[in-house]
């Protein structure tokens, strides 16, 4: 799902590939994000300067194609997509409370 946001005209263009797994009766949930730009679809990379600071969404190809108030902007993004994808699945969607684990996977 590629995720625009009206209220950020320094979001370009991301994508968010939302993967559900179940283990054990728990749901896993993992999402990558890519830039969409012109297809591109090569991993963007995260950076800040901490979570209270703009993040920064780079691509290798196109330079910076998003930008987030700060850590908590770019959660919230990822979440909304994932509860979309999840609704459509029939899924349960994450608790707006919650907080997740985000790593980096290289």
């Amino acid at each position: 799902m590629a995720f625009q946001r009206s209220s950020s005209p320094t979001l370009i263009q991301l994508r968010i590939d939302v993967k559900i797994s179940k283990h054990a009766g728990v749901y896993l949930t993992t999402a990558r994000v890519s830039c969409c730009k012109d297809g591109c679809g090569q991993d963007i990379e995260l950076v800040s300067d901490g979570r209270d600071t703009a993040q920064h969404l780079h691509c290798p190809k196109h330079g910076e194609v998003a930008i987030f108030k700060n850590f908590a902007d770019y959660t919230e993004a990822l979440k909304v997509t994932i509860n979309h994808k999840n609704a459509a699945n029939g899924l349960p969607k994450i608790d707006a409370n919650a907080e997740g684990q985000f790593e980096q996977d290289n």
